[in-house]
């Protein structure tokens, strides 16, 4: 199901952190309050949701969250309906001030698909954004590179030899370090 959400910002953004590895040059950054505040409007469901995410080092978490209606109890089929990763990743689209590079701008990108084969930093910063705000990093990588998913899980563990990347959905918890370099 498509939801339409109209989203607006509730209190002020908490500090601004840098998310994934640091970029000497600055060209390419990941920034993301470390708190912030929410409502999203789901006109299809004519219900409110009122969010508080905050980032702790590896995604976006809720931590707060309620959903408030025009008086109308609240049913199974409204909960079942709420898409929480898309609503997330709307909250994110308000909140950091680089999404509109790293959702539309690279992708729009000519040879942006040898620039991530080329670039383990860019495909690193890449799989963070899509990560922090719940998007698929692998999928998104694999659709840019026009490729096959066992080569973008090559460029994805190649990238993680030389930079920490967050934990797969499989590998949960667990930050995938860069190896030693002696």
């Amino acid at each position: 199901m498509d939801h339409e959400f109209l989203i607006t910002q509730v209190a002020e953004d908490g500090v601004l952190v840098e998310v994934g590895p640091l970029d000497p040059s600055r060209d390419y950054r990941v920034r993301i309050p470390e708190d912030f505040q929410r409502d999203v409007f789901l006109a299809e469901l004519e219900r409110t949701l009122s969010l508080r995410l905050q980032f702790k080092g590896d995604r976006l978490e809720i931590v707060e969250l309620s959903l408030r209606t025009n008086g109308e109890p609240i049913g199974t089929r409204d909960l079942l309906q709420l898409s929480l990763p898309k609503v997330i990743r709307a909250c994110a689209k308000s909140a950091c001030p680089e999404f509109n590079f790293w959702s539309v701008q690279l992708k729009e990108r000519r040879g942006i698909g040898e620039s991530l084969r080329s670039n383990p930093l860019l495909l690193a910063k890449l799989y963070w954004f899509e990560h922090l705000t719940w998007g698929s990093p692998r999928v998104v990588i694999q659709e840019l590179i026009d490729s096959k998913r066992t080569t973008a899980n090559s460029l994805i563990r190649m990238a993680a030899e030389k930079y920490d990347l967050p934990p797969s959905r499989k590998n949960e918890g667990r930050l995938l370090p860069a190896k030693p370099r002696y």
